[in-house]
């Protein structure tokens, strides 16, 4: 054990992060693993399947509504614009959330094929939206 902690006290900040990174990630990854069949004894079929449909539908429509600015592009900015991050953090921000609100617009414009498409009403298409609004501001954090 003193030779690990040894070895993890003479890693470099950059690897002391990456590994804090990894152990989160695959603790956040095996609570979910874990509440899945709490999900299934709690909701009914139709509950879990509405969630899960939600989920996908969320994860398809986010490379839209946000541009998927936080999966990448966010990080090279960062890199290239060494003194103004705050600024460029906010304008990334602003422009998630103006395209998550066109979006939003758009498929007001055509909710009935859009309900009819995704079978969402429209407080599932109100919480899709507030995720897709508020969710890039908590991964450009992360």
């Amino acid at each position: 054990m003193v030779q690990v902690l040894g070895k993890y006290r003479s890693l470099s900040v950059e690897a002391k992060a990456s590994l804090w990174y990894l152990f989160c990630n695959l603790v956040q990854k095996g609570i979910s693993f874990i509440v899945i069949p709490l999900y299934t004894r709690l909701l009914t079929t139709s509950e879990y399947g509405t969630y899960t449909v939600f989920q996908s539908w969320r994860d398809l429509i986010l490379i839209f509504a946000t541009l998927n600015l936080s999966a990448g592009v966010f990080t090279r900015g960062l890199v290239k614009n060494d003194g103004s991050n705050d600024k460029y953090t906010a304008q990334m921000q602003g422009l998630s959330a103006a395209v998550a609100v066109l979006t939003l617009l758009v498929v007001f414009f055509f909710i009935d094929p859009f309900r009819g498409l995704t079978g969402f009403d429209e407080k599932l298409v109100m919480t899709l939206f507030i995720y897709y609004v508020f969710n890039p501001s908590f991964l450009f954090w992360a």
